[in-house]
Parts: C-alpha cells; structure tokens; sequence
C-alpha cells in the first residue's frame, strides 16, 4: 500500500499518513502493507520489517519523528515551520512566551506536517 499524492493531508487515511511521514521523514521504504489486523507494515531503513510508527496518533513516535529530524540537521527548518504554522500563520516571525508555549501544544498533524515541509514535501 503506497499513499497517493496529490491528496491534501485532510483527504489521506490515517496509514497515508503515517506511511508518507515514515518515509519522507524517517527513511522507511515501500511497499507498505496492512496486515490482517489492520497494521501499517513497511521497510525501516536498518531493520527490515516493522510496524510503521503512528506518527499521527502517538506522541512517542512523533518523538521519534523529531528526532530524525534532529539527526539531519533540519531542526531550524523543521522548527521555523512550526512557527510559520502555528504561531504566525505566514506572517511575521517573532517569539514571546504564549508563542513558544503554542509551539510546544502543536497537535500531531502540525508536527507531521511541519516535518514534511522541513523535507521539501508540500501536501
């Protein structure tokens, strides 16, 4: 099961989702399947198959998903969309205290979608 661009985010299924995170994001490689009960499955990059971290539902992978972030030396780019995306909305950049704590409230999607753009990825 691959995702099928040109969907708009709000248009993509949960596995889409996490399927194009996993692999934009973190390295993972297709072909993703669903198994039988309903698992997300695809290739990590030095483990073979695994199950596909549900970026969009649980803050540990979302973790995760920052980390690899970290671990390319995106986390400017990845935190500057963020920013644009939650705290300015495509206006100016600035940083008060009720800025940088809307940033740490950002919802899954807005870290998701942030990590996409930091990686060239528009949807």
């Amino acid at each position: 099961m691959a995702y099928k661009q040109p969907k708009t985010w709000d248009e993509m299924t949960g596995h889409e989702r996490n399927a194009l995170v996993a692999e934009e994001v973190m390295g993972w490689h297709e072909p993703f399947i669903i198994d039988p009960a309903g698992e997300l499955w695809g290739h990590h990059p030095t483990k073979g198959y695994q199950a596909v971290p549900l970026v969009t539902t649980d803050h540990n992978a979302a973790y995760e998903m920052e980390e690899e972030i970290k671990r390319r030396g995106l986390s400017w780019h990845y935190g500057k969309q963020l920013h644009i995306d939650i705290v300015c909305q495509g206006e100016h950049l600035s940083s008060t205290f009720d800025e940088c704590f809307a940033l740490a409230h950002a919802t899954l999607d807005q870290r998701c979608l942030a990590a996409l753009r930091a990686m060239g990825v528009e949807i």
